[in-house]
């Protein structure tokens, strides 16, 4: 749920507009997209010891069909991303992305919001539970299918001093090659959110939710029965206590902050949890219309990627977009992560930078350049990962974006 409520804030920003390129369909609006981008990636397996580079070619194409009735809005999407590794085929691969989604309003107290979706593809070699030295000892990237679906209810009037919410999640994670190595990572993941939210002041809120996750993996191993000090695949439970505010008091300022108290617990008795201190948020400044900075943090606990029973990370990030004359656009990005996991003595840190700048040739078709840099460094040294990407791409319809 991490900045959900500045990913609500766009959402409704665009239902109200209407795309340069939308097509209407009797009482359907579809919006079809295109990007095309081409890369020169000089670490493609993210392994500073074995090195090797390619130029990378990606077209992404789709489109969303939406429904409309008053407050109330239906829609579905469907994408495919398709990549070419110019110099490594093994690695050329087609991403699959369908979404549905729909928000409704059965009346001013009782609003419903919900999103579920279907991703068939894969993780880079270098990347994920392929990190180090074996990413050249595989022979294709690891595969996944992963089903998401989330509701939300929010009860109270917009402008009532207090509302409820309640808050479901559901997603479930396979892998569908490389069983050997990645059975033991299948998993769903389950989350509830209740919360209570007091205006302060109109579009400002004090926030209070407890956020329970429960993650279960399919195909964990007996660890009563194994006297390795890795234990993989192990179920266990958190629950985040969060006090914050929410606010979105003029053009120039929005933004969300939550913090408090997380409590881990394992199923696994013979494994040790983790309380700490937790947060995250988001906020956007706006002190010019045509430009923007964005700042956000977290600080949370994760699902293991192969080392250890999980990870507790924290992230930090900071943006900066800036519209200039002539219809050019850039945007600046930079961010810092280090990742402790739990039950190994692996830690990690990195940072990462990008800067894109993209001019508007008409409402519908930009062009643009994009440079990335990142720096992950690790207690061992074979999966340390330093890279650098050079971008050109043309979006050809207002929802394709040029990916990271």
């Amino acid at each position: 749920m991490l900045f959900a409520f500045v990913q609500a804030l766009n959402v409704q920003a665009r239902d109200k507009e209407t795309y340069p390129g939308m097509i209407p369909i009797g009482p359907f609006d579809l919006v079809p997209y295109l990007g095309f981008k081409e890369s020169y990636n000089d670490n493609i397996f993210h392994n500073d010891n074995n090195r090797k580079s390619s130029f990378v070619t990606q077209i992404q194409g789709g489109g969303e069909l939406a429904l409309r009735r008053k407050l109330d809005r239906y829609a579905v999407g469907y994408s495919i991303l398709h990549s070419q590794y110019h110099s490594s085929p093994a690695d050329n691969y087609d991403d699959h992305f369908l979404n549905a989604n729909a928000h409704v309003e059965m009346t001013r107290r009782n609003r419903f919001d919900f999103n579920a979706g279907v991703t068939y593809g894969h993780y880079m070699r270098g990347t994920l539970f392929s990190q180090g030295d074996l990413a050249t000892d595989l022979k294709e990237p690891d595969q996944f299918h992963e089903y998401t679906a989330e509701m939300k209810y929010r009860y109270g009037r917009v402008d009532a001093k207090g509302n409820l919410g309640l808050q479901f999640g559901w997603s479930q994670l396979e892998f569908d090659n490389h069983p050997e190595r990645t059975a033991q990572w299948d998993r769903t993941r389950f989350e509830i959110t209740p919360g209570f939210y007091f205006r302060v002041m109109p579009k400002t809120y004090l926030t209070s939710e407890v956020e329970t996750s429960v993650i279960e993996y399919m195909n964990q191993p007996d660890n009563t029965q194994t006297n390795s000090s890795q234990f993989f695949g192990v179920d266990y439970v958190t629950r985040r206590y969060l006090l914050g505010m929410t606010w979105d008091q003029s053009s120039k300022t929005k933004g969300i902050f939550r913090a408090g108290y997380q409590q881990q617990e394992f199923t696994d008795s013979n494994l040790e949890g983790t309380n700490a201190l937790t947060w995250d948020g988001k906020i956007l400044w706006s002190p010019m219309t045509y430009s923007t900075f964005n700042f956000g943090m977290l600080r949370d606990i994760q699902p293991s990627i192969g080392a250890g029973y999980l990870r507790q990370v924290q992230v930090y990030r900071a943006g900066w977009k800036h519209e200039w004359p002539w219809r050019v656009t850039t945007q600046l990005n930079g961010s810092y992560q280090e990742a402790k996991n739990q039950g190994s003595a692996q830690k990690s840190n990195g940072v990462s930078f990008s800067l894109d700048a993209k001019y508007e040739m008409k409402p519908w078709l930009n062009l643009g350049m994009k440079y990335s840099y990142s720096d992950f460094q690790y207690d061992t040294n074979d999966a340390n990962s330093t890279l650098n990407i050079f971008m050109f791409y043309i979006t050809a319809t207002p929802q394709a974006v040029a990916a990271d």
